[in-house]
Order: C-alpha cells, then sequence, then structure tokens
C-alpha cells in the first residue's frame, strides 16, 4: 500500500497508541507552509484566549498528550480520494500580547496556549469531494502528539478549514507536523499531512 493511498486500517484512529511539520501539494515548502488568513478570519478566532491552564499537564482539561503513532508518523502529504488529489497548508501561532490587569496595569504573561489552523484543499484547485469531514487533527513534536477528536470546522471556496484550540504551550519558533483525519462520504477514512510547520509568536 503506497503512502499516497494510506487508508486507515480503523476507522478509530485516535483510539491506537503506538510505539513510540505546512504543505499544500503544490510549490516549495515555504510556499506549502503559507498563513491561512483566510482560515482564521472564517473562525473569527481572536488569539487572545487566556482561558486554558498554564500547566503542560498531560491531565490538563485544556487538551489531550498521546505517544505519537506509527501511523502519523506516515502519514502522506498528499492523498487520492475520490478523483482528486487532496493537501493541507497549515498555520500555528501563541499570543504574547501582555493581557491588562483589572486595575489596568500589564502584567507577566507567558503566552496563550496553541492555536492550530489547516486548511484542506485540492492540488488542481477544483472542489473537494462532497461530503468531507475532518473528525480528528494531531499536532506533533517530540513523540507526543496534541490530539482533538472535536476540531472547529468551516466549509467553502471549495476548502474544508480545520482548527483547534488551547493546546500545550509549545515554542513559539519550534516546529511540529499536523496531521488531519479526513472521511469521505461513502466511509473511507484516510490521513493528511502538513509537515516541519512552525509555531509563530504573536506580539
Amino acid at each position: 500500500m503506497t503512502h499516497n493511498h494510506m487508508i486507515l486500517q480503523s476507522p478509530v484512529l485516535r483510539h491506537v497508541l503506538p510505539d513510540n511539520a505546512e504543505g499544500v501539494g503544490r510549490g516549495s515548502m515555504k510556499a506549502r507552509c503559507a498563513v491561512a488568513v483566510l482560515f482564521a478570519g472564517a473562525l473569527s478566532w481572536t488569539g487572545c484566549d487566556t482561558t486554558a491552564s498554564s500547566t503542560d499537564a498531560v491531565s490538563s482539561p485544556a487538551y489531550t498528550l498521546i505517544d505519537v503513532t506509527r501511523d502519523l508518523l506516515d502519514a502522506p502529504e498528499t492523498v487520492e480520494l475520490d478523483g482528486e488529489t487532496l493537501a493541507i497548508s497549515a498555520y500555528l501561532y501563541r499570543d504574547f500580547m501582555p493581557v491588562a490587569s483589572p486595575d489596568g496595569s500589564e502584567g507577566n504573561y507567558d503566552g496563550s496556549p496553541l492555536m492550530a489552523m489547516a486548511t484542506v484543499s485540492t492540488t488542481s484547485g477544483a472542489a473537494l469531494p462532497a461530503g468531507l469531514r475532518a473528525p480528528s487533527l494531531w499536532v506533533v513534536q517530540s513523540g507526543q502528539a496534541w490530539f482533538d477528536d472535536s476540531p472547529e470546522l468551516e466549509s467553502g471556496a471549495g476548502q474544508l478549514l480545520v482548527g483547534g484550540r488551547n493546546g500545550p504551550k509549545w515554542g513559539p519558533d519550534s516546529f511540529v507536523d499536523v496531521v488531519v483525519e479526513l472521511v469521505s462520504s461513502t466511509g473511507v477514512h484516510v490521513l493528511l499531512a502538513a509537515r516541519h510547520c512552525s509555531i509563530h509568536k504573536i506580539d
């Protein structure tokens, strides 16, 4: 089985624990790591969410960390589904803008939790296959993966927009892989990855 046609053996990959970073199918790695401004606007994210826990404990209620699976490591950067070649671009960031205290002074702030945004599109520019879904999102770094099984979704203009909020406080200026699970209208499950994505600092 080739990577371009990697079909998940189990439709519930998120329950499989293992043994153990931006890209569309066109252009250079730099182009494939383009900022997903359209995605951020579609989801109306402010980037100023400070409600998550400030610790990186695995037991934090804000996010879930799992060991990296072989499926995540082997996820391809393009995949064929319903006759179209699909790829994703990704943008990740943490917000370090000062937060005002009730008395109006600016306190110390160690940055927001990680925000991840991915845009699924066809490499040809054609419309996405009808009924395409993205039930799961992983952000992978150093043998661990932040896992979100209820990512926020928007669709339109031939793109599927997927996002995770309140992740671990990785980075900034470090690199991750972003992996999205896609499910076709006929129930075919595939993984799609954007590799070596930078975590940006907003200040």
